[in-house]
């Protein structure tokens, strides 16, 4: 394929869509141009956004016609917008399948639909594509805020690794057909995206210090003797040492708070 994956997405993508990084605290940070954007790295995007990834993907899907695809609404209605390309991938893939609460859509007549029914899956908005060469997801939390929901706003991120693509499509259908009772990895990743752009930003903030630090040492070495910078350097190092415990490991998971 000549055209990379964030190519499809930009020609789903209207010129005003609002996408931004999340920071440190999961709260919207400065905006991403569409090219820039960064697998398994989450997002504050809007309803545009996510179409046009979910467009995307199924523009892949329809290509390979083969494999699966599933994809998670909150409720089976909301799955309206996608008629059209969702009865084009159940005619073409060997299974689509459909999570959400409500009534099945009759107009798509060879989905799978999986009932939601304790609501585990209610905030999550996916589609994910398992194909013979491709596979991508897309998989979005709608966002809280203490005003209540916005339906408009979502935080997730995007993959084409296999392993987290097959691992996602696993622990939703466990989530929906009671075999477990959240969508963990979901949360471990954001624990982890939150707790690497945290470390981030402290490695700027001392990289800014140590610029400063040498420069004072080239303009003025009387005044700031070599002894004086290392033990400043040594002071910066021992900060940095101390963020270890900060750092996520691989195996816990996050809890949902």
């Amino acid at each position: 394929m000549n055209r990379t994956f964030l190519d499809c997405v930009r020609d789903y993508l209207p010129t005003d869509a609002l996408i931004h990084e999340t920071d440190a605290d999961g709260r919207a940070g400065a905006m991403v141009p569409h090219g820039r954007l960064k697998e398994h790295t989450f997002y504050l995007f809007d309803t545009d956004t996510q179409e046009a990834f979910w467009h995307a993907i199924a523009e892949l899907a329809l290509e390979q016609a083969k494999g699966t695809l599933l994809a998670c609404f909150g409720h089976y209605q909301q799955a309206r917008p996608y008629l059209e390309w969702l009865r084009q991938a159940a005619c073409t893939l060997d299974r689509v399948e459909l999570i959400g609460a409500g009534r099945p859509l009759r107009s798509i007549p060879h989905a799978h639909f999986i009932r939601d029914s304790r609501g585990g899956c209610r905030d999550f908005r996916l589609v994910l594509y398992e194909g013979p060469r491709v596979q991508a997801m897309v998989i979005s939390r709608q966002l809280q805020t203490a005003t209540g929901p916005q339906p408009d706003r979502h935080i997730g991120f995007y993959s084409l690794n296999a392993k987290v693509v097959r691992h996602f499509r696993t622990e939703l259908l466990d989530v929906a057909q009671g075999r477990a009772a959240a969508v963990q990895e979901f949360l471990r990743l954001q624990a982890i995206d939150q707790a690497g752009k945290a470390f981030q930003r402290e490695l700027q903030r001392h990289q800014v210090a140590l610029d400063q630090t040498l420069q004072r040492l080239r303009l003025d070495r009387n005044r700031y003797p070599a002894a004086q910078v290392r033990s400043a350097l040594e002071r910066s190092l021992a900060q940095l040492q101390a963020w270890r415990p900060h750092l996520p490991q691989g195996a816990p998971r996050a809890t949902d708070s």
